[in-house]
């Protein structure tokens, strides 16, 4: 595999274009903030980009091929985006593995999706130790599984060239959904179909290009991934992880990260009103707030103005038919004034 070198030029080669990739690849694409809410760790667009290329070039090193399924069981750091937008640059299908599940339910997503090689995130080590299956196990983090590739040794080993364009027609990601009713159900999500979301979000949630996100959800569900993390990065935003921070941490690191979206789970929120009312200056550059689960609890800020967007996608396997989107009791975006 090999091709043209991706700084600068990566928004533009093919499925890869439609993951984001800013042309401003010194820019900073990822951070994630500490428990006090301070940076800890960060990666440029320019980073994201070699090290997903050289992830891809590895996994077909190892023989992965384009249309194969790459399991992806991973926390809220870097390198889960590095491995999303490996995938498709090598024309690999992401297989989304919430990483709250229990080593069982892995086991069946993993043989339900056929998955030919499977990459975890160091606080999910004992789970994948227990899978049985995948013929390529890679950890990523301090805490390797026994058998398994280091993640930071693929990438070491790999050239940062941009894989040559497969030959498509193969789904970008297959989303598994967290079995809270049953048996895990899993919806492919056609390239088209990807494409189309990360382009239409950012006119739902009005963001600016370059906007800073402050991401209070995680990984564990697939929805966070095309529905605020990719339009970010599609925008040359960046993505800053939040989740676990109290709420004045939280505002605290928005207020230095000049954050223009945010997103509050329900039993935040009262604390987060609270916190906003305490510090009102993350006014000056917040401009949408999501709101997603349960209601909202009564008071103000209960009664934001909805905005609707079903997404019909096909189902993968051991599946129901699926509607992902946006309803009027399960997400909202609030625009501030």
């Amino acid at each position: 595999m090999g091709g043209p070198d991706p700084a600068g030029r990566t928004a533009r080669h093919g499925r890869a274009g439609r993951l984001g990739l800013a042309p401003e690849s010194r820019r900073a694409a990822v951070r994630r903030a500490d428990r006090d809410g301070r940076a800890r760790g960060r990666r440029t667009y320019r980073e994201l980009g070699s090290n997903a290329a050289r992830l891809a070039n590895a996994l077909h090193g190892l023989g992965v091929r384009p249309g194969d399924r790459v399991a992806l069981m991973a926390g809220d750091r870097a390198e889960a985006l590095e491995a999303y937008m490996a995938c498709a640059f090598g024309g690999f299908t992401a297989v989304h593995v919430n990483d709250r599940l229990r080593a069982g339910e892995v086991q069946a997503i993993v043989d339900d999706a056929d998955v030919r090689a499977f990459l975890h995130t160091d606080s999910r080590t004992e789970v994948a130790e227990a899978i049985a299956g995948p013929g390529i196990l890679v950890s990523a983090g301090r805490e390797p599984a026994r058998g398994a590739l280091r993640y930071a040794d693929l990438l070491a080993g790999a050239s940062d060239r941009l894989p040559e364009p497969g030959p498509g027609g193969f789904p970008a990601v297959i989303g598994y959904t967290s079995g809270t009713t049953g048996d895990a159900k899993g919806v492919v999500v056609e390239d088209a179909t990807l494409a189309r979301i990360i382009r239409h979000m950012p006119f739902h949630y009005r963001l600016a290009p370059g906007g800073g996100c402050a991401f209070t959800g995680t990984f564990s569900f697939v929805a966070g991934l095309w529905g605020v993390i990719l339009p970010h990065l599609y925008l040359g935003g960046t993505l800053s992880f939040m989740a676990g921070l109290t709420p004045d941490a939280w505002v605290d690191a928005m207020i230095r990260e000049r954050s223009a979206f945010t997103y509050v789970p329900s039993p935040l929120a009262p604390a987060f009103v609270a916190e906003v009312r305490r510090r009102p200056e993350v006014l000056g550059t917040l401009r949408a707030v999501l709101h997603s689960a349960s209601a909202l609890p009564p008071g103000p800020g209960s009664r934001p103005r909805p905005r609707v967007t079903p997404a019909r996608l096909r189902p993968a396997g051991r599946t129901s038919r699926t509607v992902v989107g946006k309803s009027r009791t399960v997400s909202v975006v609030c625009f501030l004034a």
